[in-house]
């Protein structure tokens, strides 16, 4: 009998032993009332897919887990929902999709389970059934695994099928059978499918084919053509849509792979130093270094394979710019197989071995306990944002300080406007129309809060505000600007959420996931200090209720389309009925909203001649951004269609002083000095706009023809 065939009842009920302590340690999942800043993708992508184009518009990952899970969340709603596809989609897109990340987070659980049972049977394959279950019990207590195990992201599944990749390879290697090599392929394929770095795979199964005896040559035909082509169709818009995957993927390239490292030390240090370190545990880190070093000049072939891995995941891990800890999940499973081969060979003796393993597993045993028991408590940011609705039911304007820490995740016009972007992408206007007014006649939506800058929290005729600051290692105090250390300086606080003494543990200082990897003793809960407060003026609170802000943004969307027919007066009538509902828009349903509603107000009754009207709103709009080039040079129109063309001047002299790239604005002043008989400077301006402007060479023309 074949080594990997010996113990197969041993080896059978000791992994089923070990894959219930690894569920144990990544199950039950926390419930996502806090989301990670990644898992937004696994809303508004897989609802998307449910427009009918599958062209996900966005390819910093692949498509093949989101359209599992867009599957996935058909399959719920057919099981659970009693509403329209249509209102579906609008709430759990727009509004709030967390029980569907749950779906995801469970997905990814038992991938990660999954993947423990898969490096047994690799290890058995690789070394014997001994190896296979030491492999299995390290990675099922790696806080590394653990810690990324249940959430909605790429990075679980995509270990899944490399692991899977090259377990069935080295079947391939061992058995012979062509679908082994098919299989092997397609699992290949799945894992760059899955996430772009997991391709990387190919380079340790394409070892374990080709270090074997010489295959015929449609073997490896097989498992090349099925690389190719799970990879086509779990991904297909790479090629459909090539243009705008090669400018996403070489901006992601940029950002993560090829810019500087964000901390303090260089990539692979960090990565040595925390990573590792805290990832796998000391002995564990000794015993991979170890086992890598044992034996070098009498490597057998498993030990080749397990480098072909290891070696271009590390090497991309070293020189990425971002350090995120999650990273280097595939480097997980290898490394684990590494040491389960390293205490496998000293098991000759089972009460050293015992001392050995759990020398070996109590460092990590330890970490992942108290990583699962901080993620299934609670979080300081929910424990906050429940108090500011029972205690604080009137405040619907918050001061968020930092403004890059983990913040309250309720719903604010930003994240509206952020989803709604990507509603637009695969659905149309016509469709969130109607889903704007699907939601304002709901009565379950949850509060609407709106974000306020602290420096307009200076203004004291602006409406009172919750002040909610966030201190945390991850996010220092100097980062959070003057105006706001005054803002905290003088406010007086309510309650403070404190998940203990988070100076003195340790954390990833890349992934803002406000659970340490080490020092657990000091934190009794997720997430970062918590002080919230209030700020006093004179002005009474005028609230917006969720329904009337969904109903404002479909009166906006009903304006734009009647602009867009160029009915005038339809579109005036719609943003005036937004008036009725937010007569201080850009208060009441948000600065964005506030500002494009008078600049379009402002255009509409230009268009109609009510010039005195549209100066109005576009003066609203420039004061509420002075920044936004388009409602200054349309102010500019106003004012020189008024007749009050020094005033257009001015408007458009600082719009050219805010914005020297703007062409439109140096034709526009060049017409108006001309238009005041000063020919010399509007030439100047004319040929400035000529330079920005190259296709404008006519109007050079006409300019040397004056001459």
């Amino acid at each position: 009998m074949s080594q990997h065939n010996t113990g197969r009842i041993p080896f059978r009920w000791g992994t089923g032993v070990i894959l219930l302590l690894a569920l144990a340690l990544r199950w039950p999942i926390p419930a996502p009332s806090w989301t990670h800043f990644d898992e937004i993708a696994f809303i508004v992508l897989p609802l998307g897919f449910w427009s009918g184009d599958l062209n996900p518009h966005y390819f910093n990952y692949p498509t093949f887990h989101f359209y599992l899970s867009s599957l996935l969340y058909l399959l719920y709603y057919l099981a659970t929902s009693a509403e329209s596809v249509e209102q579906f989609v609008a709430y759990h897109l727009l509004v709030d999709g967390r029980d569907l990340l749950a779906l995801v987070r469970g997905v990814n659980t038992l991938l990660a389970v999954a993947t423990v049972g898969a490096i047994a049977c690799l290890g058995r394959r690789l070394y014997g059934v001994s190896e296979g279950l030491l492999a299995a019990l390290i990675l099922a207590t790696m806080p590394l695994a653990v810690r990324f195990a249940h959430l909605a992201i790429v990075d679980t599944p995509a270990v899944f099928w490399a692991v899977m990749a090259l377990l069935w390879a080295v079947r391939a290697r061992q058995a012979g059978r062509v679908r082994d090599f098919l299989v092997a392929g397609i699992f290949t394929g799945l894992a760059g499918a899955t996430k772009y770095p997991a391709v990387l795979v190919a380079v340790p199964v394409a070892t374990a084919i080709l270090l074997g005896r010489p295959w015929p040559r449609r073997h490896i035909i097989w498992m090349v053509s099925g690389t190719a082509l799970s990879f086509a169709l779990a991904t297909p818009f790479i090629w459909l849509d090539a243009g705008q995957f090669w400018d996403h993927f070489a901006d992601m390239g940029r950002t993560h792979l090829l810019a500087d490292s964000r901390t303090e030390e260089q990539a692979w240090l960090y990565h040595l130093r925390y990573t590792l370190r805290h990832g796998l545990g000391v002995v564990a880190v000794v015993a991979a270094a170890w086992s890598l070093l044992w034996g070098i000049g009498q490597r057998q072939w498993q030990e080749l394979v397990l480098l072909a891995g290891i070696i271009p995941l590390a090497a991309v891990l070293a020189l990425a710019g971002s350090t995120f800890m999650r990273y280097a999940l595939p480097l997980a499973p290898l490394l684990a197989l590494l040491i389960g081969r390293l205490v496998g060979m000293g098991c000759k003796y089972p009460l050293v071995s015992g001392l050995v393993i759990l020398t070996l597993v109590a460092e990590p045993l330890y970490a992942s306990l108290r990583t699962r028991s901080l993620l299934s408590g609670q979080d300081t940011r929910l424990e906050a944002q429940a108090w500011l609705q029972t205690h604080l039911p009137q405040y619907q304007r918050l001061i968020q300080v930092a403004s890059k820490c983990g913040q309250l995740q309720v719903l604010t016009p930003e994240r509206v406007q952020v989803r709604q972007t990507h509603y637009l992408q695969s659905y149309g206007s016509e469709a969130l129309l109607r889903a704007y007014a699907l939601l304002a006649q709901r009565d379950d939506l949850p509060p609407l809060y709106l974000e306020v800058k602290a420096t307009k929290a200076q203004d004291s005729t602006s409406a009172p505000a919750a002040i909610i600051h966030y201190q945390h290692p991850v996010c220092p105090e100097q980062d959070i600007p003057p105006d706001s250390q005054s803002l905290l300086a003088a406010s007086q606080w309510r309650a403070v959420f404190s998940p203990g003494r988070v100076e003195a543990a340790i954390f990833d200082q890349m992934d803002w996931y406000f659970l340490p990897i080490a020092g657990f003793d000091q934190v009794e809960k997720t997430g970062p200090v918590v002080r919230l407060g209030t700020r006093s003026v004179n002005e009474t609170s005028v609230r917006i209720e969720t329904p009337s802000f969904f109903e404002a943004l479909h009166w906006v969307l009903r304006g734009h389309q009647a602009r867009v027919e160029k009915n005038w007066r339809d579109a005036l009538q719609a943003y005036n009925r937004v008036l009725e509902i937010a007569p201080r828009p850009e208060e009441l349903i948000g600065l964005e909203v506030g500002r494009y509603l008078y600049t379009q107000m402002g255009r509409t009754y230009a268009q109609i001649g009510q010039l005195e009207q549209a100066v109005r709103f576009l003066e609203q709009a420039v004061a509420l951004k002075p920044a936004y080039q388009e409602a200054y040079n349309e102010l500019g129109v106003a004012y020189a269609s008024l007749g009050a063309v020094e005033k257009a001047v001015a408007t458009w002299q600082e719009l050219v002083a805010l914005h020297p790239d703007f062409a439109p604005a140096y034709f526009n002043l060049g017409r108006a000095l001309w238009h005041l008989e000063r020919p010399q400077q509007a030439r100047a301006y004319w040929q400035q706009g000529v330079e920005l402007t190259p296709k404008a060479g006519r109007l050079q023309q006409l300019l040397e023809e004056e001459d």
